[in-house]
């Protein structure tokens, strides 16, 4: 396998949701069903719904792999790519920015929240949520190849699905990027 290391740098804000297999707690559920919630109670509520969101490894918050292949994929079918175009991310990538690295200090600090108003239900019901984003990010991270592959072509897929994909959620408004540099060509 060849590998091939980005750096990259957001051109556009970076949100998150992922999901951390819905955890809710029973006081949570307990604390969405009370009637006449007080400001401190909204604030536990939209807390717990934020922080379930992120994404984290001992070193802080992180983009998974995950969101990197289904990038790539996604560029490599609008491109009609080779089939034997073959490329992972096996790594979780660290997110680089300035800032406290834990959700509690994150928090405190206001400037990771996004906050949306949606519709749910048949009712279509507005329902504000809350999600982890990022206005200045970068990160670097390391494609594998299958050695057949040319490593200018797999540049070029970088590039495009930085500049009309991108990485995280709501894309392609948010997470899109500029490639900085490229090692290990």
């Amino acid at each position: 396998m060849k590998h091939i290391r980005f750096e990259i740098t957001g051109v556009a804000p970076l949100m998150m949701n992922h999901n951390n297999g819905n955890l809710r707690p029973a006081w949570f559920e307990e604390l969405c069903a009370k009637e006449g919630k007080s400001a401190d109670d909204y604030e536990r509520i939209y807390k717990h719904e934020w922080a379930s969101k992120l994404y984290l490894t001992d070193r802080g918050p992180a983009i998974p792999a995950c969101y990197f292949e289904s990038m790539l994929r996604e560029v490599m079918v609008r491109r009609r790519a080779d089939s034997r175009f073959n490329c992972s991310v096996s790594e979780d990538v660290d997110l680089q920015y300035e800032g406290p690295r834990d959700p509690d200090g994150m928090w405190a600090d206001g400037r990771f929240t996004c906050r949306s108003s949606i519709r749910l239900g048949k009712e279509h019901l507005n329902v504000v949520r809350l999600y982890p984003q990022w206005d200045v990010w970068n990160c670097e991270f390391t494609i594998a190849l299958d050695p057949s592959v040319d490593c200018a072509s797999a540049v070029e897929v970088v590039q495009l699905g930085g500049r009309i994909r991108g990485v995280g959620c709501w894309r392609p408004r948010y997470g899109r990027f500029a490639i900085n540099s490229v090692m290990g060509l």
